[in-house]
């Protein structure tokens, strides 16, 4: 069991840690970690342009284990002792004789190192594969007092009004480049409009997260004004990474119930999400598609946080589903499945998991492409794909050619996995919690 804090620690203790903030910033606690993905965000900003080519549903738990006091693992969920990992062999195998879908829900420990964009095949059906189009990426200024940098827009050159996509990152990810830059040109490949807003590491306020979510909706509400006459608000999506993700329902309920956005077609793709401080999200449309997806080997981030804070807080109505991605070994090299898989390029945390590989072009491109597909033509192949019913996750180039550890989903229960001492731990939300927040001492 990889054990990466012997405590909870709330978020502004560990960046205020100057122990702790070390160690991140060395890269210990690397894979995307809240603390982790500390990027030197731009200060100010430009107008430049460039151009470039069920509440209360209960949780299945698989592969659980029990912490003891001196950090130990305990208990499979088939009786058995030790860890719920095991060591990969370079075959493709756990390490216990088991490939693919028959490997237990973890990856091993420590996780390989990951595999380049050639170990797998990538999709070729028109979701999650390469779309040659040219990207504009335009800049305006976010008018937020803390706001770190700009806003950006990704934009396909000669596309009149296109459907639009806001995306919310993970901690410290001020930048787009290198963390997502890739992700949102391929979004912006597929046709959309798509827009990144920083918020701020520590703003000088009492409350961080409320200034946070504040930061990023006043950066969505400037985007969608100054671009009104050329993207369709009427077909909206939102997709979020880790602190993120718990940010997104808050940012789609402002837009989809506050201000009448997506009436033609709207979703949320959720990914790895921290804890969620929105309001009111049982008054989301229930035709808001929804994808919630975890990571087995998610070191950052308990999966009962996407349980509590956003699953069982939807609308009991809502069309939704819950994907898990599992790590895979082949030849030595991991399509592995931690906390950063949405994230293409390292920054200074030298994530060295946080590369381009099969991962992301089908858990995580397949995934929104085929969501935004399903949520604004409605097409039913699309909604397999989305939802996890068409759980294909490649096969590899070697290793004889084999599948590639298919998605777990599910559309009631959602599926967890305790490979991993989390940092941040559902029972620790109120630590986490900014001082004026509702219902915490």
């Amino acid at each position: 069991m990889r054990v990466l804090s012997p405590s909870p620690r709330g978020l502004a203790a560990v960046l205020h840690d100057p122990t702790v903030f070390a160690l991140v910033l060395a890269g210990v606690l690397a894979c995307g970690s809240e603390p982790g993905q500390i990027a030197a965000g731009s200060s100010g900003s430009s107008s430049a342009t460039d151009s470039s080519t069920s509440a209360g549903t209960p949780a299945t738990s698989v592969d659980t284990l029990t912490s003891t006091t001196d950090g130990a693992s305990t208990g499979h969920v088939d009786g058995t002792s030790g860890d719920a990992t095991a060591t990969a062999g370079d075959d493709g195998s756990s390490g216990d004789g088991t490939t693919g879908d028959d490997a237990p829900m973890c990856g091993p420990d420590p996780l390989p190192m990951p595999c380049d964009d050639a170990a797998a095949l990538g999709p070729d059906d028109g979701y999650g594969n390469e779309v040659e189009i040219a990207i504009d990426v335009q800049a305006i200024d976010n008018p937020h007092p803390t706001a770190p940098g700009p806003i950006r827009i990704y934009r396909p050159t000669g596309v009149d009004a296109p459907p639009v996509l806001f995306f919310s990152h993970a901690f410290g990810a001020t930048t787009p480049v290198p963390y997502y830059d890739e992700t949102l040109r391929h979004l912006a490949g597929r046709g959309l409009a798509v827009v990144y807003v920083p918020y701020p590491l520590v703003p000088d306020v009492d409350d961080d997260n409320l200034d946070r979510y504040e930061c990023l909706w006043t950066g969505f509400a400037t985007a969608a004004t100054a671009f009104a006459d050329s993207l369709d608000l009427t077909r909206v999506g939102f997709v979020g990474h880790s602190f993120g993700g718990g940010a997104t329902p808050e940012m789609a309920r402002r837009a989809f119930v506050e201000q009448g956005w997506g009436a033609q077609g709207r979703f949320m793709f959720i990914m790895a999400p921290w804890y969620s401080w929105g309001e009111d999200y049982d008054t989301l449309p229930d035709d808001v598609r929804t994808v919630v997806q975890v990571y087995a080997d998610d070191e950052a981030n308990d999966h009962q946080i996407a349980v509590d804070d956003i699953w069982n807080r939807l609308p009991a109505g809502m069309e939704k589903a819950w994907l898990m991605v599992r790590t895979d070994v082949c030849d030595g090299c991991g399509l592995s499945a931690p906390h950063g898989v949405p994230m293409t390029g390292t920054g200074p945390a030298m994530n060295d998991q946080a590369v381009l590989n099969a991962v992301d072009r089908w858990a995580v491109w397949r995934r929104i492409d085929a969501l935004a597909t399903y949520a604004f033509e409605g097409d039913p192949s699309a909604r397999a794909i989305a939802y996890g019913e068409d759980d294909e996750m490649g096969h590899w180039v070697g290793c004889g050619g084999r599948a590639v550890r298919a998605l777990e989903h599910s559309t009631d229960t959602p599926i967890l996995a305790s490979c991993v001492a989390p940092l941040f731990t559902a029972a620790a939300r109120c630590e986490n919690a900014d001082p004026s927040y509702p219902g915490c001492p």
